[in-house]
Order: C-alpha cells, then sequence, then structure tokens
C-alpha cells in the first residue's frame, strides 16, 4: 500500500504535534500515555526515513551501501538506534520536565534539553546534506 506524498510527508511531525496536543490539552494519565506513544511513533518514523534516505543517497553516488553516521574514535559508543534516537529523547525529556515540573526550574532544565535535541538534529542534518 502506498500512501499519497500531500500525506505521507508530514506524518512524523503530524505525529509529534499531536502528542505535543494531548500533553497540554488534556490532564490525565491515558492522555499522557497516548501522548508518549505518539511521539515514539513519529520519533521512529522520522529516524527511519531519515536512515533510507541517507542509504539511497549513499547507493545512488558509490552503488554500494555503507552508512556510518559517526566516527570510530567517538568517547561513548552507543547503540546505532539509540544515537539515531537521542535528540528525541532529549526533546522527550525536556517535555515531561514542563509536565511534571511547571515551575522556573522545570522551564529551564526543559528548554535546554528541547536546545540540545534540535541543536542536534539540526547539526546531523546539515552535516548529512553536506555531503
Amino acid at each position: 500500500m502506498v500512501i499519497a506524498k500531500p500525506i505521507y510527508e508530514p506524518l512524523p511531525f503530524v505525529y509529534l504535534l499531536i502528542a505535543v496536543g494531548l500533553v497540554y490539552w488534556l490532564d490525565n494519565p491515558f492522555a499522557l500515555a497516548s501522548a508518549v506513544l505518539f511521539y515514539c511513533a513519529g520519533s521512529l518514523i522520522w529516524v527511519q526515513r531519515s536512515v533510507f534516505r541517507r542509504d539511497q543517497r549513499i547507493i545512488a553516488r558509490n552503488g554500494r551501501s555503507h552508512i556510518k553516521t559517526r566516527p570510530d574514535h567517538a568517547m561513548i559508543n552507543l547503540p546505532e538506534s539509540t544515537y539515531e534516537l537521542l535528540p528525541f529523547i532529549y526533546i522527550g525529556i525536556g517535555f515531561l520536565i514542563v509536565y511534571f515540573q511547571p515551575g522556573r526550574l522545570g522551564l529551564l532544565l526543559a528548554v535546554l534539553c528541547c536546545f540540545a535535541g534540535s541543536l542536534a538534529l539540526a547539526m546531523r542534518s546539515t552535516n548529512r546534506h553536506r555531503r
């Protein structure tokens, strides 16, 4: 089954926006659980799509499919799936901090977490499209 491009392309963003909306407009544990599931679905789709598109660009350029997303001399060797999801983990933690700790300190920590995740996504995007 093929999904039309106008629906397929914004799907991860829609899932992430639904998650944010559920957290902020509904205040019950089921809404929070649904928001977490929507957030996970949106971030997983985003990462899978990114890996597939990067793989296709490399195949088109080199004729082979070897993806190297980070240097061999990394200080901390995380599994590839964890490394790819790390910006979304930071952003998700930021939203959960705001939800559970709505004071000034919570807001500051949430902004820092969301900034770190957004910065990591932006840096990866510019680095991967530059090659």
